[in-house]
């Protein structure tokens, strides 16, 4: 039996303060709930209650709301199974227990004692009846929480009915007498997941409607969804606020009804955060899109250009919708998620979420666009995962239709996905159909997922966004499909990536697998393999609509031309892909990466690497930068003993970049307090072959074998967005010092340039001009004294300096030694080469220069790198791309440029100019 909760037990209450009225009885009434549960209680807590999901942040958030006022729990239908829930869990959390619930009888789940005593006091004490209008008028006065139902729920039409005396009447009453606010505090109860369904059926009909069940549903409802039901604290009323706001009302039935309303509009949106919208068939969807105007216009206007029967066309548009439209059913949502528990059980050590409240919040505003960046094909399945896991509805996710083969194509289209083709420029009735279609989702209010990026990175940094669906998303605000749209990014980190293999094949140059049902069934080997933990990191929420006002876009007349339009999304692009940045988790595996790259020698110990962790740590704990709870934890742990060091040392942020070569005694402690987790991470990426350790009697050395490096440096692109900037200046330095005297001018033109050239490969700090960001970069660099001198005329750099200078220029040197591969290759392109060709002879020539010496860093020899150097070169007018049609196929050539015909030198020179980066490499 629960401990008798004495803050909440049935006594006299204590007397009031002196400045509130005083009652001459106490809140004892059947109603109340069970503070000493009897037998039957007990035994439906145990065996049916259990398993109903109640998190623990939602006692904190109760427990903080009794503190502010006095709280006044409110739910949307009466039930005496939710009601006997509540009473459960409260008892079990320790929160505050309701004195008053209209309509329940709790006589029969109290204990004997219990009963007995309120027998003998209604026999022999005093038997006056208090009424529910003052219980509910007074009870707040002594801080007692009392349950409001806002309807009755009733089986048979109609489904459900209006109290005849409104219980908020009688609360505003109350607040009207009182200086403390009263909480009202909705609490939503969701047995069944099942979003509503567009008709009613007869089950509706005989059973009640499913916003407000009868007892016959609710028990049902309760058999069979129990183990997946949960608890939402919808956002709460502070109702003397309401009462300030709304003045103007005087008449408590008015307030009341303003009240209500608002309640409901709480629990509406909190259940279709769970729930969804109005769900409609795919059938449906496809034939409400056919009897579109402008679907009906396409197909007359095509039938009439290409001089066929408006039915062909129709027949034509309806196989397109098949193709594209999703099937979202929720039994196939639980089983996937039924699915996936075990497998991410099996290769997963965990998985840590954060800023789903964000996610929330977005939710409760406006349908939500989740864009997340795209690490693995784990993406696809782990945000539904975690939606659904957490109490939101699963997104309807964009996938591309080489994912449709059987049998994971119907599968994923019935767990929210809806497949588009890669390119269909040239199709204008599949592009208009599925801008239809994406448009209708956001009008109904589903949220929607895709990928920003398109493709999986291979390289482990953010790629290039792509604008199509982005597009849409901003087309459908500026048109009026959906008022407001909420952007909510997303960052997954993975400590250990499944396709490393396959990555690293096709960043040599070997072409990509299509997915097909063999390569599934191979997929099945990563059962038998661990591969650390993932983690998911929500960004803040940004509205869309706000986005575009920000940008001057006229909402009412849309954009004045194409350009802005093109503007304003590449803005929105790059805004989302900085909050993904912000959110990246920093994990163990990158930050051990990014310490074994570092690292100019053969090889390096093990005390050599804590020291080199805990300077990393330290840079990124000054820049804020997220971080694994393993990190997080032994951090908390050793809280005071690294302030103590921090004080000693007097650390700021310039100290952390000047000591991010691990020298000094902080980086030792730091390092020395994460190296349980050094040496985990160390040990997977053994166990995975991507380093060799080598034991010795006093200690570890670690090597990384050259053929590797591409692999560990995936995990060091999670984090290189933090040393861009630092990373870049520090390049210019030592290759402005490679060609004699630094001078201040020389160094920012050459960060510029650097600047420039790396605009594909890295994604910058928005709203910040180049001028503001280089001068607040090198003042750093001469308050760690990494620099002499003024940065305006000549500058030094001090020997001492050179070691972390090296560091941190080896955080862009791989990239910038892949263009120079590139550019020195393409000197010699004289005419038109099959781009297929063209990159095969650019990745010979790279794999060549780096065993011959000319380049350092094996990871330079990169096609993803390669690829974005040559878009730049087209970018810059020294290459260009055509495209000629032979036969069914349409086949792309590089050949040189106009700036090359006007300067057949320009590669040359970019080479050269590049090389000069290069010269200072051992």
């Amino acid at each position: 039996m629960p401990q008798e909760n004495p803050a909440f037990a049935e006594t006299e209450p204590k007397k009031s303060a002196p400045d509130k009225p005083v009652l001459d009885f106490d809140l004892r009434n059947p109603s109340m709930m069970v503070n000493r549960p009897g037998w039957l209680a007990r035994l439906i807590g145990a065996l049916l209650f259990r398993r109903v999901r109640f998190d623990d942040e939602h006692v904190n958030r109760i427990q903080e709301l009794h503190q502010e006022g006095s709280l006044v729990y409110v739910m949307s239908s009466q039930s005496l199974l939710d009601y006997l829930y509540f009473n459960w869990v409260f008892l079990r959390k320790k929160l505050p227990l309701a004195v008053f619930g209209k309509g329940m009888r709790m006589w029969p789940f109290r204990s004997m004692l219990t009963m007995f005593k309120s027998m003998f006091r209604w026999v022999f004490g005093r038997r006056k009846n208090k009424s529910e209008h003052d219980i509910l008028r007074h009870a707040p006065h002594q801080k007692k929480p009392v349950v409001l139902f806002l309807r009755k729920a009733r089986a048979i039409l109609p489904w459900w009915g209006e109290f005849k005396e409104d219980p908020l009447r009688s609360i505003v009453a109350a607040q009207r007498q009182m200086d403390d606010p009263i909480i009202l505090l909705p609490l939503v109860l969701v047995w069944e997941r099942k979003p509503s369904r567009f008709q009613r059926s007869l089950f509706d009909i005989l059973f009640g409607n499913p916003d407000a069940p009868g007892r016959l549903r609710k028990l049902f409802n309760f058999l069979r969804h129990r183990k997946r039901a949960l608890v939402q604290l919808a956002a709460p009323l502070n109702l003397k606020e309401f009462l300030e706001e709304h003045e103007h009302l005087q008449r408590e039935e008015a307030v009341g009804q303003k009240v209500r309303w608002a309640l409901n509009r709480r629990i509406y949106l909190e259940e279709r955060i769970i729930r969804g919208p109005v769900l409609k068939p795919a059938k449906r969807m496809r034939e409400e899109i056919l009897r579109l105007k402008q679907v009906e216009q396409l197909i007359q206007t095509t039938a009439d250009n290409d001089k066929r029967s408006p039915r062909s066309v129709r027949k034509k548009v309806r196989r397109y919708l098949k193709e594209i439209v999703a099937d979202w059913k929720l039994g196939v949502v639980e089983f996937l998620c039924f699915l996936l528990t075990f497998i991410f059980s099996r290769i997963y050590a965990g998985i840590e979420v954060n800023g789903l409240n964000h996610v929330r919040d977005a939710a409760r505003q406006a349908p939500l666009v989740i864009l997340p960046c795209h690490r693995s094909h784990s993406d696809y399945l782990l945000i539904s995962y975690v939606f659904y896991a957490h109490g939101l509805v699963p997104p309807h996710i964009a996938a591309g239709k080489n994912l449709s083969f059987w049998p994971l194509g119907p599968l994923f289209r019935r767990g929210g996905a809806f497949f588009l083709r890669r390119g269909f420029r040239q199709n204008p009735i599949y592009k208009q159909i599925f801008e239809t279609y994406f448009h209708k989702l956001l009008k109904e209010g589903y949220s929607i997922e895709f990928f920003l990026e398109g493709g999986r990175s291979r390289t482990g940094k953010l790629i290039r966004p792509r604008y199509g669906l982005l597009t849409h998303v901003v087309n459908s605000v500026v048109a009026g499909h959906a008022h407001d749209l909420r952007v909510c990014p997303a960052a997954i980190g993975y400590e250990k990536i499944i396709e490393g293999a396959s990555f690293l094949d096709e960043l040599s140059g070997v072409d990509k697998d299509q997915e097909n049902i063999t390569e599934l069934l191979r997929a099945t080997k990563v059962l038998r393999s661990r591969y650390g933990r993932v983690y998911l990191n929500f960004d803040e929420s940004f509205s869309v609509r706000d986005f575009l006002l920000e940008h001057d876009v006229d909402l009412e007349n849309g954009f004045r031309d194409e350009d802005e339009r093109k503007m304003v999304v590449k803005r929105l692009g790059y805004r989302v892909l900085t909050g993904i940045n912000h959110s990246m988790v920093s994990t163990p595996s990158a930050v051990v990466a990014t310490a074994l790259l570092g690292n100019s020698r053969r090889g390096i110990s093990r005390q050599t690497l804590l020291r080199r962790v805990g300077a990393i740590l330290e840079y990124l704990l000054r820049r804020n930068v997220p971080f694994s709870s393993s990190f997080k934890t032994l951090l908390s742990a050793n809280r005071v003993a690294l302030e103590q060091k921090r004080t000693e040392e007097n650390a700021t942020a310039a100290t952390a970049l000047a000591m991010l070569d691990g020298r000094n005694n902080l980086s030792k402690t730091l390092g020395d307090s994460v190296g349980l987790i050094v040496d985990q991470s160390t040990a997977m990426l053994a166990s995975a072959k991507l380093i060799n350790r080598h034991k010795f009697a006093d200690d570890a050395v670690y090597q990384v074998p050259p053929h590797k490096r591409q692999s560990l440096d995936y995990y060091r692109n999670n984090l290189v967005h933090h040393f861009v900037r630092e990373g870049m200046l520090a390049a210019a330095l030592l290759g402005c010092r490679s060609m004699g005297d630094i001078w201040g001018d020389r160094v920012k033109k050459e960060t510029l340039f650097l600047s420039k050239l790396l605009k594909y490969e890295f994604v910058y700090e928005q709203g910040r001009s180049f001028d503001d960001q280089y001068r607040e970069t090198i003042q750093l660099f001469q308050e760690a004294k990494l620099i002499e001198g003024d940065r305006a005329a000549k500058i030094t750099i001090p020997p001492e300096s050179q070691r972390v200078l090296r560091l941190l220029a080896n955080m862009s040197l791989p990239v910038i030694e892949g263009y120079f591969v590139v550019s020195r290759t393409l000197t010699k392109l004289k005419g038109p080469q099959p781009k297929k060709v063209v990159l095969q002879w650019i990745q010979l020539v790279g794999e060549r220069l780096w065993r011959e010496g000319d380049i350092t860093y094996r990871e330079a020899v990169s096609s993803v790198t390669f690829n974005n150097a040559v878009d730049w070169l087209m970018n810059q007018g020294i290459v260009s791309r055509v495209r000629q049609s032979e036969g069914r196929k349409t086949i792309e050539y590089f050949e040189p440029g106009p700036r090359t015909i006007e300067d057949p030198d320009a590669c040359e020179t970019i080479a050269n100019r590049l090389s000069r980066f290069l010269i200072r490499i051992d």
